[in-house]
Parts: structure tokens; C-alpha cells; sequence
């Protein structure tokens, strides 16, 4: 029996979220901030490797777009971990 997969519409649909995220667009089209690991890191004056712990441990939710960039919607980021005080960073 042969199974054909509809590569086409899965690759648009990766190529849809990406398009998003380069925009600075979350998937519900609302306008976002994304940031990478370095940037969460310095906000919340850790070490970037630190925050890869979080993202392994699902404390912080992440995209991979591409094959090695990582991003992070800031806003989902302060909903679980809370925004840091001046005093924090």
C-alpha cells in the first residue's frame, strides 16, 4: 500500500511559521517580540546555558527556525517565569 504525503502543504505550512517569526509576529498574527536564548539571559541575568536548561526542563517554551536558531517569544517567556524587576537583572 502507498501512503502519499503531502510534503508541499507541510512545507508551507514551516515556511508560514518562520515568515511569522522573522516578522516579529506571533501564529495568531498578533505582533510579538521574539528573542533568542542570549537576550532572555541578559534580561533575566543568568547564563544563556541556563536558560537552555529551562527550555529542556519546560519551564520556557522555544522555536527552532532553521537548523540552529532558537527563538523565544518574550511575552510567553514573562507569563511563566514572570517579568524580572530592575533589581533581578
Amino acid at each position: 500500500m502507498f501512503v502519499r504525503m503531502d510534503f508541499d502543504r507541510l512545507l508551507a505550512i514551516d515556511v508560514h511559521s518562520i515568515a511569522f517569526m522573522s516578522a516579529g509576529m506571533n501564529q495568531s498574527g498578533d505582533r510579538g517580540s521574539f528573542v533568542s536564548i542570549s537576550e532572555v539571559a541578559e534580561i533575566y541575568g543568568v547564563h544563556p546555558t541556563t536558560v537552555r536548561r529551562w527550555i529542556m526542563e519546560g519551564r520556557i517554551e522555544a522555536q527552532r527556525v532553521g537548523s540552529r536558531l532558537i527563538r523565544l517569544d518574550l511575552e510567553s517567556v514573562y507569563r511563566k517565569l514572570g517579568r524580572p524587576t530592575p533589581s533581578d537583572a
